[in-house]
């Protein structure tokens, strides 16, 4: 991680935090996401993952170059019950391969999977990413 990026590992910011933050000499950008552990279902079978939601808008200021779309396409603005999920959920850790328009569930709310990324290395392992637009009133979004 560079000098002056971070985030709050525990807690959490309303959207007055954000604009407070964002109104401090020196802030260049402030990026509000949801982060957690969060059952995933496709078909009979259930998982935990950890998930990311966020604003379509900030996907690469937050994960940068590191994230590629695999297959499908990402996430946009307009979006709203739809995810893009990592490589391994995708195509290893169900019985079945996700493919795109599959409907799978995250922490009880339903989702159109719109696109799959591609597997990711950080140093000497592979991580899975999985990005969901930042919905009020999800579910995981609680």
């Amino acid at each position: 991680m560079e000098a002056g990026h971070g985030y709050v590992a525990l807690g959490g910011f309303t959207e007055r935090d954000v604009r407070d933050v964002e109104r401090i000499e020196g802030v260049k950008d402030v990026v509000a996401f949801v982060n957690g552990i969060k059952s995933v279902e496709f078909r009979d079978e259930r998982l935990v993952v950890e998930i990311v939601g966020l604003n379509s808008k900030d996907t690469r200021e937050v994960f940068g170059e590191i994230v590629r779309i695999e297959e499908g396409r990402g996430l946009r603005e307009d979006d709203r019950g739809v995810c893009v999920v990592g490589h391994l959920v995708a195509n290893e850790y169900f019985d079945e391969k996700l493919e795109v328009n599959d409907r799978i569930k995250i922490g009880g709310s339903r989702f159109r999977v719109a696109g799959m990324i591609s597997r990711v290395q950080i140093g000497n392992r592979y991580t899975d990413f999985h990005h969901f637009p930042r919905c009020k009133g999800a579910a995981w979004d609680r």
